[in-house]
């Protein structure tokens, strides 16, 4: 179903839709273990539909009906009655407790990473905590990019990012040379798989992150510092396919309002904190606040749905007796640099 008759349902790369993908594995199983005639003969886009109905299901408030309308198809003894009812309830509770611990494994990075912005921003600085924090956690610019490179010269990421779209048969990256060569970017990140554009074709969507200490503001200066990058990528021919999508996204804690006064201009676009475009090329000017809250709109659904209890995450979190708060900069930093909850 999954890998050759392709009729089992899509899900994202995320953690969320894995689980809910595992959901969809184990149910299909208990259902075939039950009576495998459910899915005898059935063409591909019979089989394509009943499992996407099933999925549906599994995911809505009437989950529970899944067992009532496959009594309707099989007769079930007692006992496979219950066995296939034991499934349905244990494979929700085993979904929700995962999508518990990831979502607050998510929210406690993010608390992290708020604490240290607002309440110890002069201890910190961009190389050694706010690049660190999110290059271990870039889901927080959305869930569909991969972290390419971090901290190189803008020379090696181009080559890097080649080396990720062709592997180790990658063409030779010839860069024209420039002054920007020698420029260091914070993040580059490159989408993992391919978006399809406003007019319908298939396009590469990357995303280059500039990141300043929290003392330092979003200025004209940091916004041409990101503007040189697009330039840079401009001039390089392996690099300005029509088929390629660049967003640069400047990140600061405020904004001064020489860039603000740029939004003006691109307001009809509908895209929060746009304040450039030419062609394929985007540059966003975002306050750190921007970041935290599109997380939190993005995944307020799944909050709405588990309660979760953020204050107490919190309070938790930062149950710290360190009084120095420099060296609870850097704790702070390595507890959000970890794997375990990403």
């Amino acid at each position: 179903m999954i890998n050759e008759r392709k009729t089992f349902p899509t899900f994202k790369d995320d953690k969320y839709d894995q689980l809910r993908k595992q959901d969809l594995i184990n149910v299909t199983k208990e259902l075939y273990c039950l009576d495998s005639r459910i899915f005898y003969k059935l063409k591909p886009v019979q089989e394509k539909s009943l499992l996407g109905f099933l999925n549906l299901l599994l995911d809505s408030e009437e989950r529970e009906r899944i067992l009532d309308i496959v009594e309707q198809i099989i007769e079930l003894t007692p006992e496979q009655r219950e066995d296939f009812s034991n499934v349905l309830k244990k494979t929700k509770l085993e979904n929700i407790i995962e999508t518990m611990k990831f979502i607050e494994g998510r929210y406690s990075k993010l608390d992290i990473l708020k604490k240290i912005v607002f309440d110890l921003g002069k201890f910190a600085n961009e190389r050694d905590n706010i690049q660190k924090i999110v290059e271990n956690n870039y889901w927080l610019f959305g869930e569909q990019y991969n972290l390419a490179t971090a901290d190189k010269t803008m020379a090696t990421a181009l080559k890097e990012y080649n080396y990720i779209l062709y592997g180790a048969k990658s063409p030779t990256t010839k860069l024209e040379h420039d002054d920007e060569n020698d420029r260091r970017m914070d993040i580059f990140m490159c989408n993992a798989r391919k978006v399809e554009s406003d007019s319908g074709i298939y396009i590469d969507e990357n995303i280059i992150v500039e990141l300043k200490a929290p003392r330092i503001p979003l200025s004209n200066t940091v916004y041409r510092q990101i503007e040189d990058y697009m330039l840079f990528i401009r001039k390089q021919p392996s690099f300005n396919s029509i088929r390629r999508q660049w967003k640069f996204i400047a990140v600061c804690s405020v904004i001064d309002d020489d860039v603000k006064v740029r939004y003006d201009a691109f307001k009809e676009k509908g895209k929060p904190g746009l304040v450039m475009q030419a062609d394929n090329y985007e540059i966003y000017a975002l306050t750190w606040d921007d970041v935290f809250k599109s997380f939190e709109l993005r995944h307020s659904f799944i909050l709405d749905k588990l309660k979760m209890n953020r204050e107490e995450i919190a309070k938790e979190l930062f149950n710290n007796k360190t009084q120095n708060e420099k060296q609870m900069v850097s704790e702070l930093t390595q507890k959000a640099i970890s794997r375990t909850a990403n």
